[in-house]
């Protein structure tokens, strides 16, 4: 165990939504489609983003939404910008990021929302005259307002 670099403990019990449908093991069909239109929203963040596909990454997001990641913290609009000047600097060797959504969780409880998203991050840049690679793999925890049209329109 010297040499464990990651460890995982469970977290408190208290921590865990109750009653909440999650993984088909409790709920109706409407919550099967509800938990569906959330890991769209978590899958499609990245494959947009990634694809430089700035309209539809947009109209996943709220008006006030509020990005904080490495490298910027701000709203949405400010967040698409910075991005938007990052793949513009890439032939100057800036850092290239790719996402890749390999599974996640979905607990739904009323209005709220609670998705676990494991996401492998690849980046490509140029440092001291040669092209490098890192991989970073991590859970992403997204805690939604959630508010979908289907709920809050009826």
């Amino acid at each position: 165990m010297a040499n464990v670099i990651y460890t995982t403990t469970q977290p408190p019990l208290n921590t865990y939504l109750t009653g909440a449908s999650h993984n088909n093991t409790v709920g109706t069909d409407q919550d099967v489609l509800e938990r569906a239109k959330i890991c769209e929203i978590c899958e499609g963040w990245g494959l947009y983003r990634d694809a430089v596909g700035w309209t539809n990454y947009r109209s996943m997001f709220h008006n006030d939404a509020y990005i904080a990641i490495s490298w910027h913290q701000g709203g949405i609009d400010d967040f698409i910008e910075a991005s938007k000047k990052g793949f513009a600097m890439q032939d100057e060797g800036f850092m290239y990021i790719l996402h890749r959504t390999i599974g996640q969780t979905v607990d739904v409880q009323g209005v709220r929302a609670l998705s676990k998203t494991k996401v492998t991050i690849t980046c490509r840049y140029d440092l001291e005259g040669g092209r490098r690679k890192a991989v970073s793999r991590r859970i992403k925890e997204l805690i939604p307002g959630y508010s979908f049209r289907s709920r809050s329109e009826g």
